[in-house]
């Protein structure tokens, strides 16, 4: 049997837990967000400690409002963040809206894609996949999408590129 913090949810199912945190127990969508990107934030910190510089991936949609979270929580803990957005800020809405204003808000920058040096980071953080997979559609698509983008040119393989997945249902990261 998978205990419950082990099980991973579909797409629909987050959405209905979402829901039903929200509408039926009062807890705000950015106060979700904001504990899923410090879940995300504190698994990456306690798997890779001696990672300094760390390059979030943000996508359009909650997702990638965890990244913000997870960047902004790594910016106060004084580590070097370089963040991508897949959309600008300023063109985001909702709960995503806010986290990037509070990463914004403390001096937080987005880098312009693809120039992020991935060469000089110890860790990348995906924010973006659930985006991406409704670009593709097809998650092999999307790993294979991101594998070619961030690994081109460089001479990483697979298990050497060391990355945390953020938008995992229950917080947790695929390590």
């Amino acid at each position: 049997m998978v205990d419950q913090s082990q099980r991973l949810y579909t797409a629909e199912q987050v959405r209905r837990l979402d829901r039903s945190a929200i509408q039926g127990h009062g807890i705000p969508g950015i106060e979700l967000m904001e504990r899923a990107g410090r879940c995300v934030y504190e698994a990456a910190r306690a798997a890779w400690p001696a990672a300094r510089h760390w390059l979030v991936l943000c996508g359009a949609g909650n997702n990638g409002g965890d990244g913000y979270v997870v960047a902004r929580l790594a910016r106060s803990a004084g580590l070097k963040v370089t963040l991508c957005a897949l959309k600008a800020p300023r063109a985001l809405s909702g709960d995503a809206a806010t986290a990037a204003r509070r990463w914004q808000d403390t001096g937080g920058e987005c880098a312009e894609w693809p120039d992020a040096a991935f060469d000089a980071s110890d860790l990348v953080v995906d924010a973006l996949l659930f985006g991406l997979l409704g670009m593709f559609g097809n998650p092999m698509l999307v790993f294979i999408a991101l594998f070619v983008w961030i690994g081109a040119g460089q001479e990483a393989s697979m298990t050497q590129m060391r990355s945390a997945l953020a938008g995992i249902p229950v917080g947790r990261v695929m390590l």
